[in-house]
């Protein structure tokens, strides 16, 4: 099996030497927990703007997956963290506008003292691969016709 890859944007933020931003192991990508950070400046999106703080974790987690191959529409997993649930409807509006494909990714959110000033953390589990599409329905065999011998006549 091959041994897990790092990938790191060029200035991870507050990441530095403690983790990884996402790791590729064979065809799964598991990320850290990601913020609404800007990956060039190391600085909040946004110190006070909710909203702004969704969209730019967002963005870095589209940005991340296909930095290891993957993307949004290959997420299997996601568990999100809010530090206020007043936040709950806002948070939903935003995230319906990344998760576009069916089936939706399994989510767990719950709400958490997150490290100020940040309100808002997605975590993700995704697949490398071709993009996800239903599956096609299984198709019959046409039931095998009993042979006739001979037809008899009255």
């Amino acid at each position: 099996m091959p041994e897990p890859r790092a990938f790191n944007p060029s200035n991870p933020g507050f990441f530095g030497p403690i983790a990884s931003v996402a790791l590729r192991h064979g065809d799964t990508v598991y990320t850290s927990g990601l913020v609404g950070i800007d990956f060039r400046t190391g600085q909040p999106v946004s110190a006070t703007d909710f909203e702004a703080q969704v969209r730019k974790a967002l963005d870095n987690l589209k940005e991340v997956l296909e930095s290891a191959g993957s993307s949004l529409d290959r997420v299997l997993s996601v568990r999100c963290w809010v530090s206020d649930w007043a936040n709950w409807e806002a948070m939903n509006a935003i995230y319906v506008t990344y998760f576009t494909h069916e089936p939706k990714p399994v989510r767990a959110t719950v709400e958490a003292g997150l490290i100020p000033p940040y309100m808002f953390e997605i975590q993700a589990v995704a697949y490398v691969g071709r993009t996800r599409r239903r599956a096609a329905p299984a198709r019959r065999r046409p039931a095998a016709r009993p042979r006739r011998r001979g037809s008899r006549r009255s």
